[in-house]
């Protein structure tokens, strides 16, 4: 494991966790269904959640990816720079071949997504649940996480016993299957767009320049969820239910077409958009700028 890149992926993934909580709290509350008192658009729900929980309902579910930011991290960018050795024979990503960034950044979806699926579970399961009531409470009857007072550490861990107790361990590992599929293709896109990207706006024999930076991130982020995207809602649904959803994501495919059409495969895609823009930028950008201060 590169030391440089664990801390350096840690600095920029938590820098990112925080920029864009708030709008992944939007987008997973419109991704979980319709129904009353969650709202009909991205602006709507943001309103919604405001006035029922306040600020603190922006940073519903934050915990699990906080925790898991430094492993993630670890896992992402060790296994990236072992792949890319593997494959190009070094781990300086500015050398390799776009193709070469490509395959190592599918590698290292492949390994995350191990990390990311119980956290990710924990996550929705927190964030579509509603202290004010409606349909995110209503997904999690049952859940023992309407207890008052329990604070953040208390929800959390009340919220993985509540999982464990509905089907076992095996249980935390709902939508496996799904974030498998969408780690391995948006890893792939995520570096070889923002490879491509700063390549393009950096003059050969110079470093990326700040800006440089901030725009290749920003691309990345926003090009890594077109492809996914429907997969990331299919993925979302079978977290944020315990038995309405079926847990096969062709079943669930079909499902939410027959119900809601294709538009039901966009649910929250304006509002992930624009969240990437700032995470991805930020991430990064930190991440860049503390590994090239850090001894080598």
């Amino acid at each position: 494991m590169d030391l440089r890149e664990f801390v350096a992926g840690t600095a920029g993934g938590t820098a990112g966790v925080f920029a864009g909580h708030p709008l992944d709290v939007v987008k997973t509350r419109l991704q979980s269904g319709n129904g009353t008192g969650v709202g009909a658009t991205a602006a709507d729900c943001f309103r919604k959640l405001f006035v029922k929980e306040g600020v603190k309902g922006f940073y519903r579910g934050i915990l699990p990816p906080i925790v898991s930011n430094a492993p993630v991290s670890a896992c992402v960018f060790s296994s990236y720079g072992w792949a890319l050795r593997l494959i190009h024979g070094n781990e300086r990503q500015h050398e390799a071949s776009l193709r070469e960034v490509t395959a190592a950044g599918f590698a290292a979806g492949v390994v995350s997504s191990v990390i990311v699926s119980p956290t990710e579970l924990v996550k929705v399961r927190l964030q579509t649940h509603s202290h004010g009531g409606g349909p995110a409470q209503a997904m999690a009857s049952g859940s023992g996480l309407g207890k008052a007072g329990l604070g953040v550490v208390g929800e959390t861990y009340q919220c993985v016993r509540q999982i464990v107790k509905e089907g076992g361990l095996r249980n935390l590992f709902r939508g496996f299957n799904q974030t498998l599929i969408r780690e391995s293709l948006s890893y792939a896109c995520y570096f070889g767009s923002y490879e491509a990207t700063l390549r393009a706006v950096t003059r050969e024999g110079e470093d990326p320049t700040t800006l440089g930076i901030l725009l290749a991130g920003s691309v990345s982020g926003m090009v890594v969820w077109g492809p996914v995207y429907p997969i990331d809602v299919v993925k979302t649904r079978i977290q944020a239910c315990k038995s309405s959803t079926p847990d096969g994501t062709w079943r669930c495919f079909q499902k939410i077409l027959t119900s809601e059409g294709v538009g039901g495969l966009f649910r929250g895609f304006s509002t992930t958009m624009v969240r990437a823009v700032p995470v991805n930028a930020i991430t990064f950008l930190v991440f860049e700028q503390v590994q090239k201060s850090l001894p080598k």
